[in-house]
């Protein structure tokens, strides 16, 4: 700290003060001395009483604290130096024997670097674990079902209505035989078949959309619940070593979506021609995307925490900052920080319009071959056939582009589920580890 001897001994004289610092040369000032490794308290006691006891507390920050090179205190022991494991675990004289729970809490490591578990892909154990957190697997089956039944009908109400059509416009140009009419032809079974799959794609619409709702909700409530009560268990090392602003950040989560190609290539086989070079062109384009978005998206993530860090340090603080004046300082600081992470967060936005963009560049030729193919092939082609294939191409390549560009977003954001598991894994194995420390 600057000027710490002329704060100690000027503007807090008459309070009492804890002064948290590596320098061994205020210790002499001290009325009592704490000596503490990873948060807990290993020596206690006043200098003189260090002396008496043929402790070298120098001889304990020397290899932790090589810039400090303090001046030998006449009278004092000499003592080997050795490094400071070494030297808490010597037999020596101590003020205070260290309990088994003490000595069992020094060797708690709470290190979670947020960079290295945003790094690399996202497994399928990350996703199974979002999903079971909300449903069991009787009901995640049950929804995949509802999606598959879901398609299913909406792909068989596009298809029946192109049937329905040749076979009226095969009437009109005299195809059946008047006598055939009440066999081949009858409206009200038609009508019948397309009403009923209008309302069956309608009904298993709802009931999927319900179901997803209902299971994503449900996981992100159990996830919250979890990280709440593994937080709310953690020791106070935890909150040392891990800044508040990364614990907020990782509350988030999203959603999926999926896509299907088979009943226009069904109807007219040359489509798959461009469908298959459209599907590989934009798996490629996904993953070269994901690529810079996971590093892009890693870094909005580092440059969010200091953001809330500062917030809550600031509102810690903010009696002693109004004393001293400082809350223009403060103010900058804040600036600064909201600005670099503005500009992380405007460079993600940017990557997700790139991506965009390209979508529908290649959507839009995509569009371009198919209808021109449906004009060269207008003598074997049915009005049926292009109408169905025209519908399809439409809602493919806006199927295509969401399956894309949702698909990146949600490996993106699962990255956090992940995180997320592992931070509530991570304390939740210090808690049983330390149960009755933290109690």
């Amino acid at each position: 700290m600057d000027g710490g001897i002329w704060c100690i001994c000027q503007a807090l004289k008459e309070k009492i003060t804890i002064l948290v610092t590596h320098q061994l040369q205020y210790l002499k000032d001290a009325s009592q001395i704490l000596i503490l490794k990873d948060g807990l308290v290993v020596e206690r006691g006043t200098y003189s009483e260090f002396l008496k006891s043929g402790i070298d507390i120098f001889s304990l920050f020397e290899n932790g604290n090589e810039q400090s090179e303090p001046s030998p205190v006449p009278g004092t022991p000499t003592v080997i130096s050795e490094s400071l494991v070494q030297s808490l675990q010597s037999p020596r004289p101590s003020l205070k024997d260290a309990t088994p729970e003490d000595q069992e809490a020094e060797n708690i490591q709470i290190v979670l670097p947020l960079e290295d578990h945003l790094e690399g892909k996202v497994g399928f154990k990350t996703y199974k674990n979002y999903f079971t957190a909300g449903a069991h697997w009787s009901v995640i089956i049950f929804l995949i079902l509802v999606n598959i039944s879901a398609q299913v009908t909406y792909s068989l109400q596009d298809w029946w209505l192109a049937y329905w059509a040749n076979v009226q416009s095969d009437l009109y140009l005299g195809g059946y035989l008047k006598e055939d009419e009440d066999v081949v032809f009858v409206l009200n079974w038609y009508l019948g078949v397309y009403s009923g799959l209008t309302v069956s794609t309608v009904l298993f619409g709802i009931t999927r959309s319900l179901l997803i709702f209902y299971i994503l909700v449900n996981s992100s409530r159990t996830l919250h619940r979890k990280m709440l009560e593994t937080i709310l268990r953690a020791p106070v090392l935890f909150f040392h070593r891990n800044p508040i602003g990364l614990c907020i950040s990782l509350f988030q989560t999203f959603l999926l979506v999926i896509g299907v190609v088979g009943v226009m290539v069904a109807a007219v086989p040359w489509t798959a021609i461009p469908v298959l070079p459209l599907g590989i062109i934009f798996l490629v384009l996904r993953r070269y995307f994901l690529e810079t978005s996971r590093d892009v998206k890693r870094l909005e993530c580092t440059t969010r925490s200091p953001v809330f860090s500062h917030l809550a340090s600031s509102l810690r603080g903010l009696w002693t900052i109004r004393a001293y004046k400082a809350e223009q300082k403060f103010q900058e600081v804040f600036d600064s920080h909201q600005d670099l992470h503005s500009e992380a967060w405007f460079l993600l936005l940017m990557t997700s319009r790139w991506l965009a963009v390209y979508l529908d560049v290649i959507c839009a030729i995509f569009v371009t071959v198919v209808a021109f193919g449906a004009l060269i092939l207008v003598e074997t082609l049915t009005p049926g056939q292009v109408g169905l294939v025209l519908s399809l191409m439409l809602t493919l390549t806006g199927m295509f582009q969401r399956c894309v560009r949702q698909s990146a977003e949600v490996e993106n954001m699962v990255m956090f589920i992940f995180l997320f598991l592992s931070f509530s894994g991570l304390l939740a194995v210090i808690w049983d580890k330390n149960n009755s420390y933290v109690k």
